[in-house]
């Protein structure tokens, strides 16, 4: 198989003209946003956070950088780094929230959505709730939302 070349010099601006407008309008307002505040949320529940437990309490939710979140139990010394990526929603909803995926019993982190802003960030499916949904194929999957509180 012959392999594509960029000879001309006209494609290769081209090229490289499309690319640096794409950089330029992906939308990082969601990563912007969360990484300039730090969010708190009281959880009723225990959750998953990848493939570790964290247990009902309190938590204040932050960004290292635009695409890895930390969340951290004020009670206690547990934290998580997860990895996110962007997400639009249709309406900017009025409040902030956390949602999370509820599997059989389990509760998995799934998005979180500031207040006026159609930009979120989600999180994958990890391994743990894939193999969950395996296991109750047939149970109804319904996520759960719990309100943010953003920090001054």
């Amino acid at each position: 198989m012959k392999s594509l070349r960029f000879n001309s010099p006209l494609l290769s601006t081209l090229l490289a003209s499309a690319l640096a407008i794409g950089a330029a309008i992906t939308p990082s307002t969601a990563n912007a946003q969360l990484s300039d505040a730090t969010v708190r949320a009281n959880i009723p529940f225990a959750f998953q956070v990848d493939s570790k437990w964290m247990p009902a309490g309190t938590y204040t939710i932050r960004a290292l950088n635009p695409s890895i979140l930390v969340i951290r139990d004020s009670n206690s010394s547990r934290s998580q780094m997860l990895m996110v990526h962007n997400t639009t929603s249709a309406k900017a909803p009025h409040n902030s929230s956390i949602t999370f995926d509820r599997v059989g019993g389990t509760y998995f982190l799934r998005r979180i959505q500031l207040a006026e802003s159609t930009n979120g960030v989600e999180c994958a499916k990890s391994h743990a709730e894939k193999k969950a949904e395996l296991e109750i194929a047939s149970t109804q999957q319904t996520p759960t939302v719990v309100a943010l509180n953003t920090l001054p």
